[in-house]
């Protein structure tokens, strides 16, 4: 078998360099029954930049895997003894394909997916307890230097302060000298994107307020400094919240449109006498 598909696919690069792929019925690579799998649709599903080895052996998984469901399929179509329960289920599954298809074109060709600040801020101020953090939130600055770099002395004093002329400092140092310099100050991030990056650090320590963290390895010197936080459990900010809260907006928005769209469509219906209920 594995030398047919092979000798397959060698001849086949030969004989259809003279036919035009895209034709009306493609390039026949094999045949199991009615069911026919082409040199179009095989190429479809190769993965690009291949070797010519490669190639062959790839394609030849995908010949023997398109049998074989084929095969499966036919043994289990002529052997199955629920069959009307299957039939039932595809014509169940294809109806809902049919409405959830035309629903989404409905969707994206008339639904506005643009909400404003003001509608979001609402919501917020609304559903607040809704948003919860499961994990620590820290605003502050983060600095990892090399462990020979100049006026450690004097970084020890500056990544302290968040006053406008120590952090004035701090940045012109860093273009010379860090090797990762954030400032997040002004906007709330993960607490654990920072302590994954710092070496020796238990993770599980509470942080709080005002917190100054400093460690060093062998390479490095780190400096933390946590001007605020939030603890798991706290309601979440704003800015935090409000990627979750335009998703929200929008899935009310889709609900909303389809019901509108469905009691339409059976009002509509009822009007014009297609739906009739019979008297018992």
């Amino acid at each position: 078998m594995k030398h047919t598909i092979l000798f397959l696919l060698v001849s086949l690069l030969a004989v259809s360099c003279g036919k035009q792929i895209g034709q009306k019925d493609g390039v026949v690579i094999v045949k199991v029954g009615d069911n026919t799998l082409t040199k179009e649709r095989l190429e479809a599903e190769m993965p690009p930049s291949l070797s010519a080895e490669d190639s062959l052996i790839y394609a030849e998984k995908i010949i023997r895997s398109w049998i074989g469901d084929i095969l499966m399929y036919d043994l289990a179509s002529q052997n199955m003894s629920n069959k009307q329960e299957v039939e039932n289920l595809l014509e169940e599954y294809r109806k809902s394909l049919v409405v959830y298809q035309y629903q989404a074109h409905l969707i994206n060709e008339k639904l506005s997916k643009e909400i404003n600040e003001e509608e979001m801020l609402r919501y917020f101020e609304a559903n607040e307890d809704r948003f919860k953090l499961d994990q620590v939130l820290v605003t502050g600055l983060f600095l990892k230097i090399p462990i020979d770099a100049p006026q450690v002395s004097s970084v020890r004093e500056w990544y302290k302060s968040s006053a406008p002329a120590a952090l004035e400092k701090i940045e012109k140092y860093s273009i010379q000298n860090a090797v990762v310099y954030e400032y997040f100050y002004d906007n709330w991030v993960d607490y654990n994107e920072i302590a994954d990056n710092l070496p020796f650090y238990d993770n599980t320590k509470k942080v709080s307020r005002n917190m100054h963290i400093e460690l060093k390895d062998s390479d490095f010197h780190y400096f933390v400094n946590i001007k605020d936080c939030l603890q798991i459990g706290d309601n979440a900010p704003y800015d935090y919240a409000k990627a979750s809260i335009k998703e929200i907006i929008i899935n009310q928005r889709k609900k909303d449109f389809l019901k509108n769209v469905e009691d339409d469509l059976y009002q509509t219906a009822l009007g014009n006498g297609q739906i009739i209920f019979k008297d018992k």
